[in-house]
C-alpha cells in the first residue's frame, strides 16, 4: 500500500544526545518522537520529518496513533511539537481516527505538565500517560 506523494513508507532518525529517534510508519499507522530533543538547529532536525508528515496527512492509515516519549525537549522543540500536532489535526478533520499519546516518567512533573498543556490547544483526542501505567 502506498502512502503520500512520494510512496514514503517510513521515517526514521536515530536518536542522539541533542536529537530524538523519529520512527514513523505510514501502514501501522505509529508516529513515534523518543529520548531527548535539544537540538542546535531545529528546523534542520525536524524539516524532513515534517515533509514525510505532510505526505502521509493526504493518505493516512486507517488508525494513526502518535506517541510522544519525550524526556526532555528544549523551548523551539515545543513550537515543533506544536506545528506537528497542528498538522496532524488534518488527520482528524478529514473523518480518521487518531490519538495522541504523551508518556512521561511518574514524578516527572514538567513532564507530566506538558503534555496537558498541549492537549489543551488540540483537536486530537490526548491522553497523559504515566510510564508503566
Amino acid at each position: 500500500m502506498e502512502h503520500g506523494a512520494k510512496g514514503m513508507a517510513r521515517y526514521e532518525l536515530v536518536g542522539t544526545n541533542e536529537n530524538p529517534a523519529i520512527a514513523f510508519d505510514a501502514q501501522t499507522g505509529i508516529l513515534e518522537i523518543a529520548g531527548n530533543s535539544m537540538p542546535e538547529n531545529p528546523l534542520a532536525v525536524y524539516a524532513p520529518a515534517m515533509e514525510w508528515l505532510r505526505s502521509y496527512v493526504s493518505s493516512p492509515a486507517q488508525r494513526t496513533s502518535v506517541r510522544f516519549r519525550l524526556k526532555y525537549y528544549n523551548t523551539s522543540t515545543s513550537k515543533i511539537i506544536i506545528n506537528i500536532l497542528d498538522l496532524l489535526g488534518e488527520v482528524r478533520r478529514n473523518g480518521h481516527e487518531i490519538e495522541v499519546s504523551w508518556y512521561f516518567t511518574p514524578g516527572d512533573e514538567d513532564l507530566e505538565e506538558a503534555g496537558y498543556e498541549f492537549s489543551e490547544n488540540c483537536i486530537i483526542p490526548f491522553r497523559v500517560v504515566p510510564i508503566g501505567g
